[in-house]
């Protein structure tokens, strides 16, 4: 099922999961239990750009569903 996301004002449209993050996610799964149907990438031009602290309240997400988060560098 294609969903859209919305988050900040902003629409993202679904693609197919490629086989590093198919990867991922498998190993990801493995280690907490849960699966998981979706993934936002973010990138970040240096390391002064992030993401600071927020709860994701969008009313689109489901409360009760687990979400992991991982960082790269």
């Amino acid at each position: 099922m294609d969903i859209e996301y919305e988050y900040s004002g902003h629409c993202e449209l679904p693609l197919p999961w490629n086989r590093t993050l198919s990867k991922i996610k498998s190993d990801v799964e493995k280690k907490t239990g849960f699966e998981y149907n979706f993934v936002l990438l973010n990138f970040y031009e240096s390391c002064q750009a992030k993401i600071g602290a927020h709860k994701d309240d969008e009313p689109s997400l489901d409360q009760s569903v687990d979400i992991a988060t991982l960082s790269f560098g």
